[in-house]
């Protein structure tokens, strides 16, 4: 999904946004998906027994994210070394997962927290964590 929302962009940042916002919308659309696979406690297997390729960008989806950050990284507006790559990327992959998280486990019914619109936030969260991202991770 994340692959699929971001083809249509050239620009490196708008294809991480794009993805981003795939990702919360496969998670708020699919809810019970979403938390069998990122909210449960996950079977100690080795990689190689997984269906999923490990590291293959069109199977495995941290490694497709991470892919992303190499290529903003390579057009020099991030430092591009294999750390500060993999450190925006799970920054990144935390925030958009807090907030998909969040509204599967919150539900519709929750008055704890007052209810924004889910694409007004995830705007927002979205120009957060690039900005962050974009000053933290500075040449």
């Amino acid at each position: 999904v994340m692959k699929n929302a971001s083809d249509r962009e050239v620009d490196a940042i708008n294809r991480i946004r794009q993805a981003g916002e795939a990702y919360v919308q496969f998670g708020l659309t699919y809810p019970d998906e979403y938390a069998l696979v990122f909210m449960e406690q996950r079977p100690h297997a080795p990689v190689e027994a997984a269906i999923v390729e490990h590291g293959n960008v069109d199977q495995d989806p941290y490694a497709f994210a991470h892919s992303l950050f190499v290529a903003l990284a390579a057009t020099g507006t991030v430092r591009n070394d294999e750390l500060s790559t993999h450190m925006m990327t799970q920054i990144f992959w935390q925030g958009l997962h807090g907030m998909t998280s969040i509204a599967i486990v919150m539900g519709e019914g929750d008055d704890w927290t007052p209810k924004i619109d889910p694409h007004l936030y995830l705007k927002a969260l979205l120009d957060v964590l690039m900005i962050g991202i974009l000053q933290r991770f500075a040449p």
